[in-house]
Parts: structure tokens; C-alpha cells; sequence
């Protein structure tokens, strides 16, 4: 063995004072360290991040609450990979007010403490609305009927997301629900108004997809009229109506009735 490689082997004879991570990590320092410097350590070819390799920050983590510096157990609990978020909540129980309020901190958004935290306080202040906005109708609604089993990150924003598409206009009108319906309630839609009587016919409303089976954007008059197109064609052109105008009904029929 060359003298380097005992050296290494034999850190701790000199280092185990220093070593915060005691325990954790194998006793061969020489598979993360180096003899130029203790820190950056080397983790699986690369140098070790905290933040950037394990996702959460230790800017705001060098001391603990009395004031002495925080190791790597202290959070890890005697193992390297992963970590017990109950280390989390011991740590921020402390005394009677920290207690209470990690108990309804809990009950609220659940145990993943990571899922919210990542060191730097993120969610520091966090302003629902800067995601979602929570007006109307939304305002009222329970947080789990949105977050069910505390999961936030992922959670919808688009209306089908938690709104099965109407059946009445389902593959029909799109999913930008915002350009007829508001969160002040699902009815009325903005459509307050149609230029066209939806009673025609005298049998009661119509259903959207009689006059307009593939786009709402578009219509015929053939739901309801059978209409022997050959014989339609030549009477309209006797008015001079052809070409794409001959499909535009309500052009001439406004009301549904014969006005020329």
C-alpha cells in the first residue's frame, strides 16, 4: 500500500474530530475527499452539491435552534441516502409554540416536508393567486377537495382537470372553458344570446349539436330540414344565391322563416 493511500485510510486518526457525517459514511475518506482540500467532496464522480445532488439547500441550515452547528445526522439519522422527515418535525417542535404549530402545520399539508421545502424558504410567502387564482365559486371550496392526500405540486390548473367536459357540448366546444363560463358559476355561460331562435321549430330549444354537429363555429340547416340539395341549389340560384353563400342560411332567414 503507498504511503497516499494509507494516509487516507487513516483520515480519521487526525480528522475524526472534524468529521460531522461520523457513522454515515464509509471509514475509506479517500472515496469522496481528496489531500487538496476536505470540501468539495467527490459523490459518484462529481463534485457534492447539497442542494443541487439531494434537492434541498443548506444555506439556512448551519446552526441548529441553540445555536450549535448542525451535522449530517442530525437530519440524516445514521444513514447517507434519504432522510426521516420526523427529523424535520423535532427539530421545528421545538417548545410549546413550535409544537403547536408543526401539529397543525401537519394536519394541514401533510408530513412531505420536502415536497413544499427546499431550504431557501420557496414558499416563503406564498400568494395562492400567483398560481391560482381563488375567487368566486373557487374560493369556497376546501383545500383537499383540490390537494387530496396533501398533494400540491401537479395539482390541475386547466377547468377538466377537476370538471368532467358537460356532456351537452363533450368534443364539441374545446377545452378553454374560460371564454363562456366563469368562476362565479358554471351557469349562465357568457353565450347569453344567440342570433339565431334556439326554439325554431316551435318543439322547445334545440340542442347545439342539431344545428352545429362539428364545430360550434359552424352550421347547417340540414339537422332538421331534408332538403333535396339539387332541387335547393337551382331555387336559389333563380335568387341569385350560389356557391358558399348557398350554405349560409341565416343570412336570408334570420328568424328561421321565409323572409325572402
Amino acid at each position: 500500500m503507498s504511503l497516499l493511500a494509507g494516509a487516507l485510510s487513516g483520515c480519521a486518526g487526525c480528522h475524526n474530530k472534524d468529521d460531522p457525517h461520523v457513522g454515515m459514511a464509509s471509514v475509506e475518506c479517500g472515496t469522496c475527499h481528496t489531500p487538496n482540500g476536505w470540501s468539495p467532496a467527490v459523490w459518484e464522480g462529481a463534485p457534492f452539491e447539497h442542494a443541487t445532488q439531494a434537492g434541498f439547500s443548506l444555506a439556512r441550515h448551519q446552526k441548529d435552534y441553540d445555536g450549535g452547528p448542525l451535522s449530517c445526522n442530525d437530519c440524516h439519522l445514521g444513514k447517507a441516502q434519504g432522510f426521516d422527515t420526523g427529523s424535520c418535525v423535532s427539530c421545528h417542535s421545538q417548545g410549546e409554540e413550535g409544537a403547536a404549530f408543526m401539529r397543525q402545520h401537519q394536519e394541514q399539508y401533510g408530513t412531505d416536508c420536502t415536497s413544499c421545502h427546499d431550504g431557501v424558504d420557496r414558499m416563503s410567502g406564498f400568494q395562492h393567486e400567483a398560481i391560482f387564482l381563488l375567487d368566486e365559486k373557487h374560493a369556497k371550496i376546501p383545500c383537499q377537495d383540490c390537494h387530496r392526500e396533501r398533494v400540491f405540486a401537479g395539482t390541475p390548473k386547466a377547468c377538466v382537470g377537476c370538471h368532467a367536459e358537460p356532456v351537452i357540448h363533450a368534443g364539441f366546444f374545446g377545452l378553454d372553458c374560460q371564454f363562456c363560463h366563469t368562476t362565479q358559476a358554471w351557469n349562465p355561460a357568457l353565450l347569453r344570446m344567440h342570433g339565431f331562435p334556439l326554439d325554431h321549430g316551435g318543439q322547445g330549444e334545440v340542442a347545439c349539436r342539431t344545428c352545429h354537429p362539428s364545430s360550434y363555429v359552424e352550421y347547417t340547416c340540414y339537422g332538421c330540414h331534408e332538403h333535396e340539395p339539387g332541387e335547393t341549389a337551382e331555387k336559389h340560384r333563380e335568387e341569385g344565391i350560389q356557391g358558399d353563400a348557398l350554405m349560409q342560411c341565416a343570412e336570408c332567414h334570420p328568424s328561421g322563416k321565409e323572409e325572402r
